[in-house]
């Protein structure tokens, strides 16, 4: 009997996650869109392909508004702030038993607290980040940092919580020496695009990871200097018309781990 518990165990967590990120979906972006995204999640196994941007914030020279804060908490987790830890996993499946060994490697979190309930947070990764979208292990320098996701709860957005999050979290960045932050979206999510449209420095990179079965391949595409100029075209989409692919094809490492590898310097001029 505790074979066939152990055995269904992995079928009924896949199936606890999948709800957990359609209801979030459907919260997010509407019904259309997750159901699209939740038959995605279905057939990843056998076919994936993401598309995502990346952009730069020049942190040292971001806006630096006082926002009031209207009794919210703001504070970086440490490893051993177990229940802000747990409550931050649940608010992110693929965090899930993942945070504190990330906290005590190469991860900074800052999280809103209030009444001592997490309702949003800003994680960033600095030296080797692993970016699940594309597969890939990205090296950023000492200076920088990548930010993994910023993430504000439903019920307590367009409360101006984003960009008060922002700016204390790109404070502590500052204060720990750090000059550039880099970020991704996925090529349709608008809403974090005009997120963080004030914030980002240029557009750097699109990017694609295609699997189908057993094949797969990581590309990238550099965005033209023109698209980058955010005097000339701040944050603005990334349509086909103004990108001239010249694709760039990164092959995965023979490690165990099987994760292609890029260099955060190959993103700029």
């Amino acid at each position: 009997m505790s074979d066939k518990n152990t055995n269904f165990n992995p079928l009924i967590d896949r199936i606890m996650i999948l709800k957990k990120k359609f209801l979030r979906h459907v919260s997010d972006y509407g019904i259309l869109h997750s159901l699209k995204r939740t038959i995605r999640f279905l057939f990843s196994p056998v076919f994936q392909r993401p598309r995502l941007i990346i952009y730069e914030i020049d942190i040292l020279n971001t806006p630096r508004k006082h926002i009031p804060t209207n009794g919210y908490i703001f504070k970086l987790l440490d490893p051993k702030d177990a229940d802000f830890i747990y409550q931050t996993e649940e608010m992110a499946e693929y965090l899930k038993g993942k945070l504190e060994a990330k906290l005590s490697a190469n991860g900074i979190c800052m999280v809103v607290i209030k009444q001592n309930k997490v309702i949003g947070f800003n994680l960033a990764s600095i030296g080797e980040v692993y970016l699940p979208f594309l597969k890939a292990r990205v090296i950023t320098n000492k200076d920088e940092a990548w930010s993994d996701q910023i993430t504000i709860h439903k019920d307590h957005r367009k409360k101006g919580l984003g960009s008060a999050l922002r700016n204390r979290f790109y404070a502590e960045l500052r204060e720990k020496g750090f000059k550039t932050l880099y970020g991704h979206r996925e090529k349709f999510n608008i809403a974090s695009e005009r997120s963080a449209k004030k914030y980002t420095s240029r557009l750097l990179v699109k990017a694609e990871y295609l699997k189908i079965i057993t094949f797969e391949i990581l590309r990238y595409s550099k965005i033209p200097a023109d698209i980058k100029d955010e005097k000339k075209k701040r944050c603005q989409r990334v349509r086909k018309k103004d990108v001239k692919n010249h694709w760039h094809y990164v092959k995965p490492n023979k490690k165990a781990e099987h994760l292609f590898t890029i260099e955060v310097g190959e993103f700029r001029d």
